[in-house]
C-alpha cells in the first residue's frame, strides 16, 4: 500500500504554480514563454505533457481527499466497533460496504 503522506510531500516539493503546456510538449510553471515562464519538463508526447501539467494540481488535491476519506472511514469503523453506531440490517449492500471498510482498514 502506498504512503499517501509521502506521495503528498513529493507533490508539494515540486515547483509551485499552475503548470501549463507550451508548444505541445513543454511544461512551464504557469507563465507562457512570452511572459517569462520557467521550463519544468519536456515530454515526448503532448498527452504526457498534458498529464504532467494537470497532475501538478490534480494529484495533491486527490491525495488530500483520499487521506481525509481514509480518516473518516477509520472514524466510522471505530465508532461501529465501540458500539456508538449500530449496524442495522438495511440491505446486503450496507453490510457489504461496512465489511469491505473493515477489511480494507485491517490491511
Amino acid at each position: 500500500m502506498r504512503d499517501l503522506n509521502a506521495d503528498l510531500a513529493v507533490c508539494e516539493a515540486a515547483t509551485r504554480g499552475n503548470w501549463l503546456v507550451a508548444d505541445g510538449v513543454y511544461v512551464l510553471d504557469g507563465e507562457s514563454w512570452e511572459t517569462g515562464g520557467s521550463f519544468v519538463a519536456e515530454c515526448e508526447r503532448e498527452a504526457d505533457a498534458e498529464f504532467t501539467a494537470k497532475a501538478r494540481e490534480g494529484w495533491p488535491e486527490a491525495i488530500r481527499r483520499a487521506i481525509a476519506t481514509e480518516g473518516l472511514l477509520h472514524g466510522l469503523v471505530d465508532a461501529i466497533n465501540r458500539g456508538d453506531l449500530r449496524q442495522v440490517r438495511m440491505s446486503s449492500g450496507t453490510d457489504y460496504a461496512i465489511g469491505s471498510a473493515k477489511r480494507y482498514l485491517s490491511r
